[in-house]
């Protein structure tokens, strides 16, 4: 539920849900400069900030030259050290239509909960990301194996069951694909099925009453204040489940 808006449905999507919460204060960069004789004067360290910074040339990967078994070196890496670029590794992994090889062999990795963080972070960044790095969006029908990865990698759920919620297109409904993100709240999934049809047709809200054996893993803290925009986001596997439908919406 989180990533880069390129569409202002996608803005609206993301102001809607931090209307339904208090956002928490923003970042600053201002400071005060005090002198001898006690007088202030505000200042803006941005410029300062910028000067100082290293200016470094973007790093050139050659990955055009990589195959599929560098691809997953290069994921494997990136996810358990945060090596490399993200952006440049997926946008690979689509050229060569590799997505499923990586996704599966973090999953037969040793258990890592490095990789755990890692794949928590890549999924909170670029899950339901539009465009070409988004990890929904490239493994369509597939995502369960991403969940598979996540359970691998990320520490037992110890919580209980739980009641979740999930806005999403209709036809993906009458066709039985369900997604892994999932939230305990009911306003959030209402939020998500107005954006889908607003972009892409009906949608419904959805309600399953998932047993705590379902659950991969809980709200994080970054879902949970992820600026300001509070989804209370449960990860779960879908296999199996029969959710019930809660409402219908069409804008």
């Amino acid at each position: 539920m989180k990533g880069s808006f390129t569409t202002f449905s996608e803005w609206r999507l993301n102001a809607n849900i931090a209307c339904m919460n208090e956002a928490p204060p923003p970042l600053t960069s201002k400071g005060v400069l005090i002198d001898p004789d006690g007088s202030t004067t505000d200042i803006d360290l941005s410029d300062a900030l910028s000067h100082w910074a290293p200016k470094r040339p973007p790093r050139d990967y050659q990955e055009a030259s990589w195959d599929a078994e560098r691809c997953v070196v290069e994921l494997s890496s990136h996810l358990r050290e945060g090596s490399g670029d993200i952006e440049v590794i997926t946008r690979t992994m689509n050229r060569l239509d590799c997505w499923r090889q990586c996704i599966e062999h973090v999953t037969r990795e040793a258990p890592d909960q490095a990789v755990g963080a890692g794949l928590r972070s890549w999924w909170e960044g670029s899950g339901l990301t539009s465009g070409p790095h988004g990890i929904s969006a490239a493994l369509k029908n597939d995502i369960v194996i991403f969940a598979d990865a996540l359970r691998r990698h990320l520490p037992s759920y110890d919580g209980p069951g739980m009641t979740l919620y999930r806005g999403q297109l209709e036809s993906r409904h009458r066709a039985g694909i369900f997604g892994i993100s999932w939230t305990s709240e009911l306003a959030v999934a209402r939020t998500f099925a107005t954006y889908h049809s607003a972009e892409e047709g009906p949608a419904v809200v959805l309600r399953i009453d998932a047993e705590a054996s379902r659950i991969i893993a809980p709200p994080s803290e970054r879902s949970r204040s992820w600026k300001g925009h509070y989804e209370h986001e449960y990860l779960i596997d879908p296999r199996g489940i029969q959710p019930v439908v809660v409402d219908t919406v069409s804008v």
